[in-house]
């Protein structure tokens, strides 16, 4: 089915003698896409009655499902030109930077509010503080690598794919957290958080799989090792799900400790690489685009 799609996308779309065709069309269809799966998602938690633990372990589960399709990916598309890579890392960067924001720190700062009061502005802030606060600790105290900055924390004997390979379960990891996080508001709150991240692991999985590739590893084991980098999420999920319990004075500093995390791994780890790479002034339409859709889809949702 994949391929057949990959196929009538090139024949209809790519393959058009006007550009600007190509490119609407291509964001038409990814855009009708995402809103339709977003309602899929939502009627389907919906009728579950899913919140909490259920909410966060289906949320996960679907980022590593993305993580996991995105990853196999590599087995139609073979290779990528850089510059395509960078569009898919910059589009999968707004997405995140715009849940973040929206379905992250907003919603914080608005249930913070009722809880905490005048001091709410201070437990929000404090909170996206350690969220930033964890992801740089566990950055230098975890030996990882990205695809172009190279190896970061200990020095380590592992291997260069092993080590972009937990690069990305820490990227995940805090993914992972947010939706954990977001499912203790019920539904209404999860289900934009779940679509964003998974809709950018789709191609973060793919750009994993091809990082492995180009470090050496076989394309099964590359495959397969991207694929499981995204079991990161349903276990942050878990975990973030699991602590904040039945405590609404958690909520919202967790949804705010939520937003520090993912926007840590935006501005630290996902632009500065773009940035290595020289790609960053050329893919700002794709940021931007990323941004876009994930506000469609926040207003889609109400």
């Amino acid at each position: 089915i994949m391929s057949a799609f990959i196929h009538q996308l090139d024949d209809h779309v790519l393959h058009s003698r006007h550009p600007w065709r190509r490119g609407a069309g291509l964001a038409i269809a990814v855009a009708g896409t995402v809103l339709l799966a977003a309602h899929g998602v939502a009627a389907l938690l919906d009728a579950l009655e899913s919140s909490g633990m259920t909410g966060a372990l289906l949320g996960g589960m679907a980022g590593a499902a993305a993580t996991a399709a995105g990853a196999v990916a590599m087995l139609f598309l073979g290779k990528l030109n850089g510059r395509r890579e960078d569009q898919l890392m910059a589009f999968a960067a707004g997405v995140m930077l715009a849940a973040a924001i929206v379905s992250l720190f907003i919603p914080a700062i608005e249930a913070a509010a009722p809880v905490f009061g005048n001091a709410s502005p201070l437990a929000v802030l404090l909170a996206l503080g350690a969220g930033i606060g964890l992801m740089l600790a566990l950055d230098q105290a975890l030996p990882h690598a990205h695809a172009v900055s190279g190896v970061h924390g200990p020095a380590t004997h592992a291997s260069r794919g092993l080590l972009l390979a937990l690069g990305l379960f820490l990227h995940n990891f805090p993914e992972g957290m947010a939706v954990g996080i977001a499912a203790s508001g019920g539904a209404g709150t999860v289900v934009p958080v779940a679509l964003a991240i998974a809709v950018q692991d789709v191609p973060e999985g793919l750009l994993v799989a091809l990082a492995l590739g180009a470090a050496g590893m076989g394309l099964g084991r590359a495959v397969l090792l991207g694929a499981a980098t995204g079991l990161a999420e349903p276990v942050g999920a878990w975990i973030a799900a699991a602590a904040l319990g039945d405590n609404p004075a958690l909520y919202p500093v967790g949804l705010a400790f939520a937003a520090g995390a993912m926007g840590f791994v935006v501005f630290h780890e996902m632009l500065p690489e773009l940035k290595s790479r020289g790609g960053l002034p050329q893919v700002s339409g794709a940021l931007a685009g990323g941004i876009a859709l994930m506000l469609g889809v926040d207003l889609f949702l109400g």
